[in-house]
C-alpha cells in the first residue's frame, strides 16, 4: 500500500478552545490508484491532504506511507521522502 490511513484525527486549537478538522478517516490508496477528495469548505480536505504530503502530522490515529508510519520518521526524513518520492 502507497498510503494506509487509519483512524486519523487532527484538532486544532489550544487547551480552552479545540477544532476539529478531522474525525475518524480511514482509507488505504495503493500506488498507481487515483483518489479524488471531495467535500464542502471546511470539511478537512486541505487538512488531510497536508498530513498525506507529510507537511503536517496527525494528533490521533496513523498515516503509514509504504508501509512505515509517519510517527517513525524525523523531520529531515520526511523533507527526502518528499523530495524523492512525491
Amino acid at each position: 500500500m502507497l498510503f494506509e490511513i487509519e483512524n486519523l484525527y487532527k484538532i486544532y486549537g489550544n487547551h480552552s478552545v479545540k477544532t476539529p478538522a478531522l474525525q475518524g478517516v480511514s482509507f488505504k490508496v495503493a500506488e498507481g490508484e487515483f483518489l479524488s477528495i471531495m467535500g464542502p469548505s471546511g470539511s478537512g480536505k486541505s487538512t488531510l491532504m497536508h498530513i498525506m504530503s507529510l507537511l503536517d502530522r496527525p494528533t490521533q490515529g496513523k498515516c503509514k506511507f509504504e508501509g512505515k508510519s509517519i510517527d517513525d520518521f524525523d523531520d529531515d526524513e520526511l523533507a527526502r521522502i518528499r523530495n524523492k518520492k512525491m
